[in-house]
């Protein structure tokens, strides 16, 4: 499934992640006022997610692309 995320505010950035957790195809824009938000993320080629994992039932960590 392909999913946009519209914002590059922390709420935005949030969902991103968490849609690309779960196996998302997403794509973060912004409206043009706010694009220079979101350079440092096209210049690095996305956002990594590492997440600490459950120690009882999902240890990690684990990394999400």
């Amino acid at each position: 499934m392909r999913v946009a995320v519209l914002g590059s505010g922390a709420d935005a950035l949030a969902v991103a992640a968490d849609m690309s957790c779960h196996g998302r195809d997403t794509t973060l824009t912004d409206f043009d006022d706010s694009t220079s938000n979101l350079e440092p993320i096209a210049v690095r080629g996305g956002i990594v997610v590492t997440h600490p994992g459950d120690p009882g039932r999902n240890p990690g960590p684990h990394t999400y692309p």
